[in-house]
């Protein structure tokens, strides 16, 4: 019995470790040119969640929306997925199933890793993507092309 317990705790331990380690640790970045005048949090969530699953094409502005993203399974897409598209990964996987089935939808285009993602990110206009905080941090100040839409 002592054993149980001590078992669910350590599981118990792990899972909230897991979860607060994500916590605050992504951000979405864009290039310069993209739009970026939303009112409110709420606002940016919603406008980059119907970007991003490509319910909708364009920004505000009219421009179309290009998103990146990084390989299934990394741990900042993991956060995004689960914080701002509120999907699990079975659930992403179904939409983008149907999406390509019903309009031809692709999902956002995949980079390897952030170095990559943010440099395509500062080259190709109108576009975001996903990157952990604290590469954030490093790239912010030398990258003059990228500005942050949002922390989550």
């Amino acid at each position: 019995m002592k054993y149980l317990y001590m078992k669910l705790i350590i599981t118990a331990f792990l899972l909230l470790s897991n979860i607060v380690a994500t916590a605050s640790e992504g951000v979405v970045i864009a290039h310069v040119d993209s739009y970026s005048n939303f009112a409110s949090h709420e606002d940016t969530v919603k406008e980059l969640r119907l970007l991003y699953l490509k319910r909708k094409m364009h920004w505000p502005n009219g421009k179309r929306a290009k998103p990146y993203t990084l390989p299934i399974g990394h741990n900042i897409e993991a956060a995004f997925a689960s914080k701002i598209l509120m999907l699990t990964p079975s659930q992403a996987d179904l939409h983008w199933r149907r999406a390509r089935q019903i309009d031809g939808a692709t999902p956002p285009i995949k980079v390897r890793n952030e170095r990559l993602l943010s440099t395509m990110v500062s080259k190709v206009p109108h576009s975001f993507g996903i990157i952990s905080k604290e590469y954030w941090t490093r790239i912010s100040k030398s990258n003059n092309s990228l500005r942050l839409l949002l922390e989550f």
